[in-house]
């Protein structure tokens, strides 16, 4: 498995991420309207939050895009609460600072919510997008496999 460089601006020549098989985490039932701005991938990675007050914690993460991040959390944030956020794709840590959006309670008693990233760097952003990109690619070649 290749390594990432994240001390280097990312680039189409040196992928950011890892290429390789990436597994979703979970696929809707039901089929809603998008309103999203831009693609999501539903993939495993880490993701820290940092609370003035109310103390740090982790997050599951369920989708990714470069305009923000949903997670699943054990209690729940406030909506326009504003976060720091460490996000682990591979051996890269993006750091961010974003807003809740929206917090909803799932029916396994756990917290799904929505932040909008609000200061991100631009070479963060670019981490982001290229492993969206790597990860879509994955995607579409399992799901070519599948059907031939």
């Amino acid at each position: 498995m290749a390594r990432a460089d994240c001390n280097s601006p990312p680039d189409r020549k040196q992928p950011a991420i890892a290429s390789g098989k990436d597994i979703g985490i979970g696929r809707s039932m039901t089929k809603r309207p998008e309103k999203r701005k831009s693609r999501r991938i539903k993939d495993p990675i880490l993701i820290f939050l940092y609370r003035d007050q109310l103390g740090n914690k982790t997050a599951k993460p369920l989708d990714l895009s470069i305009e923000g991040i949903g997670i699943e959390t054990s209690s729940p944030l406030k909506i326009s609460e504003s976060l720091q956020m460490a996000i682990i794709i591979g051996e890269c840590q993006i750091n961010a600072s974003g807003r809740v959006v929206y917090t909803r309670r799932e029916n396994s008693g756990r917290f799904r919510s929505g932040i909008r990233f609000e200061e991100i760097s631009e070479r963060n952003r670019g981490i982001i997008s290229l492993y969206l990109e790597k990860t879509q690619q994955s995607r579409e070649s399992e799901e070519h496999e599948e059907t031939h």
